[in-house]
């Protein structure tokens, strides 16, 4: 891990980001798992209520933004057809940008893997992503490191998962 005064840089596994990391650091880290959880009873998933603001917002692609309560009732049903979700099979690479007044971006290149319901084939689809996670100085008793997420960004290809998807729809095997 590199440092300065304005960013602080990681490359390597999620789960290797861990005090005394930045706070941005810190913050992706549970970030990251508190979306990936698919069960959203989870305390992983209900993490994200003390992680994201209420009033965040979330744009897909360079797309229409959105509030980022819409994302959560999508993630919902993202269980309906995935056994499993995760940024954590393959290392990230990850800029913690310190901003001014206490605000930070920190942009992340991941990859998610999922694995879908009823495939014999138990094959992973991944996909690679950019994110980018806005920040600012949280409440008292809210965010990571006195940070929350005002704003999520994220760029990637959906075809992957849309095809197997599609796969798996065809051969009946999820509905």
């Amino acid at each position: 891990m590199s440092t300065s005064k304005k960013y602080t840089s990681f490359t390597g596994p999620l789960t290797s980001i861990a005090p005394p990391s930045s706070p941005g650091m810190l913050l992706l880290a549970a970030y990251l798992p508190a979306i990936d959880a698919l069960d959203r009873t989870s305390p992983a998933a209900l993490a994200i209520n003390d992680i994201v603001s209420p009033t965040a917002t979330y744009q897909m692609n360079g797309g229409p933004v959105i509030p980022f309560t819409t994302v959560l009732g999508m993630l919902g049903v993202r269980s309906e057809k995935i056994e499993r979700f995760t940024h954590e099979d393959f290392d990230t690479d990850t800029m913690d940008l310190e901003g001014e007044n206490g605000k930070r971006k920190v942009v992340c290149e991941c990859s998610s893997t999922s694995l879908f319901k009823g495939d014999d084939k138990n094959e992973r689809v991944k996909v690679n992503e950019l994110l980018i996670l806005e920040c600012e100085p949280a409440p008292e008793g809210k965010g990571i490191e006195g940070v929350w997420v005002v704003g999520a960004k994220s760029y990637f290809d959906p075809a992957p998962v849309r095809e197997k998807g599609k796969e798996i729809m065809k051969e009946g095997k999820v509905n």
